[in-house]
């Protein structure tokens, strides 16, 4: 039984409640914050230690607060629970995602913590341990899907084309998730710009899914299924909570700031993007909406295989935000200047859907 029924406003439409969802969460934020950051700062264990080989500018951070992620993710999955009318499966599997990638990125911090450096888990442990538990997950989320649907990739910008396949799809899911959240934890690296960016793509995925749930707005063949219409609503209310979450964080992590989110944050929200884009079968419109995650992934593939190549360095620095930085752009100018183009990308997505 949901909160709603208990209060007897079972008939609130999902609509409301995503916006009641998105409003509790700020709020929630805003009010813990304050304490939150006095009460993590009570132990010196809790604070950020700086890459050495990263830009000068950013040693003044060091002993900043971290462990913002675990206000954002907590208040993302009460709210959740609160405002959800329905507990279907596919909700499900994006909540336990999403526990499961914060998890690893606590555990990941924790271990940054307690040995006061930068380094963290083994990025190979972590990539195999997310991809696995990804791989459960789409495998749970195939038997959601009518038969057609279920092994095939979708275009939403053609409409009625998409492409079977087949077990395939098993590791390409698992790439979107562990890839969304690597790269979110990559573009974690400047005051406010993950919770900037990620909250920008979250709002398109909002306005997607009011969209495909509108009947006549958005004809592709995927949504065609009654079952899948009726499961999917839903998801509006995740993405509204964790938009209010993440922003009402950024009301402390805005320049300069108070406390980080740290990888508990990074890996949890990535993770919880990336379930989402795939249980909407909405991979390649994250793709579009958030290119500069791709963009920041790409600029650290490149700049460590050109290195071993030529024993040069393709950017003055990896992820490119801090190649920006070391060519003399102040940090709030960068941010603003990635978050404008994933607003300018994230419009591009929803102009280019076939409807």
């Amino acid at each position: 039984m949901s909160f709603l029924n208990l209060l007897d406003l079972s008939s609130v439409s999902v609509l409301h409640r995503a916006g009641l969802a998105f409003l509790t969460a700020l709020v929630l934020v805003l009010i813990l914050g304050k304490p939150y950051i006095k009460l993590v700062k009570l132990s010196k264990n809790f604070l950020q230690p700086i890459r050495e080989d990263g830009p000068q500018t950013h040693l003044k951070k060091q002993g900043t607060p971290t462990l913002g992620g675990l206000l954002i993710m907590s208040v993302f999955w009460l709210t959740s629970i609160v405002w959800l009318a329905n507990l279907n499966n596919i909700i499900v599997i994006i909540l336990l995602i999403s526990f499961g990638f914060t998890l690893l990125g606590f555990i990941d911090d924790f271990l940054k913590l307690a040995f006061k450096n930068s380094k963290g888990l083994n990025g190979k442990f972590r990539l195999v341990v997310g991809t696995i538990i990804s791989m459960v997950a789409v495998y749970y989320l195939l038997a959601e899907y009518p038969p057609e649907i279920a092994k095939s990739v979708f275009f939403p910008f053609i409409s009625s084309f998409y492409l079977n396949i087949g077990i395939g799809i098993l590791f390409f899911g698992a790439f979107v998730i562990v890839g969304t959240a690597n790269s979110v934890n990559l573009t974690d690296g400047l005051d406010g710009l993950a919770s900037m960016v990620i909250s920008t793509i979250l709002v398109a995925f909002l306005l997607l899914i009011v969209l495909i749930t509108t009947p006549g707005v958005y004809t592709n063949f995927l949504y065609s299924s009654i079952f899948y219409f009726n499961n999917v609503r839903e998801v509006l209310v995740l993405c509204a909570a964790l938009i209010g979450a993440i922003l009402g964080f950024l009301w402390f992590n805005a320049y300069p700031a108070k406390i980080f989110m740290g990888d508990v944050g990074s890996l949890g929200i990535g993770g919880t993007l990336g379930i989402i884009a795939v249980s909407l079968k909405q991979e390649l419109f994250l793709a579009i909406a958030g290119l500069f995650l791709v963009i920041e992934s790409l600029s650290v593939i490149i700049q460590v295989y050109y290195f071993k190549l030529t024993g040069k360095r393709f950017f003055l620095m990896a992820p490119i935000h801090h190649h920006f930085e070391k060519k003399g752009i102040s940090e709030i100018t960068v941010v603003k200047r990635i978050w404008i183009f994933t607003i300018a990308t994230s419009i591009v997505a929803l102009l280019l859907l076939d409807t």
